[in-house]
């Protein structure tokens, strides 16, 4: 996504200890849109004890809040029975996602912008009246 000229934030990047939640919050707040890459299992430590300290909650849940433009990228993933998911970010289910092709990975990549290209096309910003996007 950086080489398509987007801001991009891994949240596996190497942060100092106890800056971590404060950098991810914030990194999602002011992001645009939020790609949620699922790969197999990766919501098992939203579910039950453990969903309140898991990141992926975190991260869900803050963009869900904030009302970001949400993309969930699949690969070899379950979606997992919506009860089995705290409440709080059971709407992560109602988005459209993208199933992640090896094969054809330049075409995946495409249409995450389209879905990505394709929001910003519905912002409605102050100069929407004049045709323009707001970005």
């Amino acid at each position: 996504m950086q080489v398509r000229g987007y801001s991009v934030f891994i949240d596996v990047e190497k942060l100092e200890a106890g800056k971590f939640e404060d950098k991810l919050i914030q990194s999602v707040q002011r992001a645009r849109n939020f790609i949620l890459v699922l790969s197999a299992n990766a919501l098992d430590k939203c579910m039950g004890d453990t969903a309140m300290k898991d990141w992926v909650h975190k991260e869900i849940v803050t963009a869900l809040a904030c009302k970001k433009n949400i993309v969930p990228v699949t690969d070899n993933f379950m979606w997992p029975d919506p009860m089995s998911l705290p409440e709080d970010m059971r709407a992560i289910l109602n988005f459209n996602g993208i199933k992640w092709s090896h094969e054809y990975q330049e075409a995946t990549i495409e249409k995450i912008l389209r879905f990505l290209k394709g929001h910003e096309d519905q912002i409605d910003g102050p100069d929407a009246s004049k045709g323009q996007k707001n970005k």
